[in-house]
């Protein structure tokens, strides 16, 4: 309905689609096949607290390179989001683009990205760009981009805290940032 301060908690995991990516990563097909995504938290941003209570949400599925502000969640403006994983998902747009939230002015906790994520500008497996708090988080998708490109964050401003975080090796140009923090947490 539209009411960006909502709250919700997951009690099961979502599954959108099936079978998005392949083993390797790529996108399974053309993607005319998937359901496509609706980012949450389009205009104000999200603004309430959604808890995944260790849940995942598999199979989303959002293919336009002319789209800012995409993930599972467009913007958390002020909001939490926690205990969340996102997987086998293909969410490739322009810029601010992340796993979890293209942007965060908010707070993320202890969600993770095990899905692919590209963009051309401020790309990230877990969160695009923004100040809010990231903790605790980790990624292991694969994550590309040609311009502030992270495992955790692409483009963090001076107020942002990002802390207990890491990314596998190997599956984006760094860490925070697009600071090489070599894989470890910080």
């Amino acid at each position: 309905g539209g009411n960006t301060a909502i709250n919700g908690e997951l009690t099961a995991n979502i599954v959108v689609n099936q079978n998005v990516l392949k083993d390797d990563g790529t996108l399974n097909g053309d993607g005319s096949n998937f359901r496509v995504w609706t980012p949450i938290g389009i205009g104000l941003g999200f603004m309430g607290i959604f808890d995944g209570n260790g849940h995942t949400i598999s199979g989303l599925y959002l293919n336009d390179d002319t789209r800012d502000g995409i993930g599972l969640f467009r913007e958390i403006n002020f909001g939490t989001v926690r205990g969340v994983g996102v997987i086998d998902s293909y969410i490739r747009g322009r810029e601010l683009v992340g796993g979890i939230a293209g942007s965060n002015w908010g707070n993320v906790e202890y969600c993770y990205n095990v899905g692919t994520v590209v963009g051309t500008r401020i790309v990230a497996g877990v969160v695009g760009g923004g100040t809010g708090t990231v903790e605790n988080c980790y990624n292991t998708g694969n994550v590309s981009g040609t311009e502030y490109v992270g495992g955790v964050t692409g483009y963090y401003g001076g107020d942002g805290d990002v802390t207990s975080c890491y990314y596998l090796a190997g599956t984006a140009d760094g860490g925070i940032d697009s600071e090489d923090i070599s894989g470890q947490a910080e």
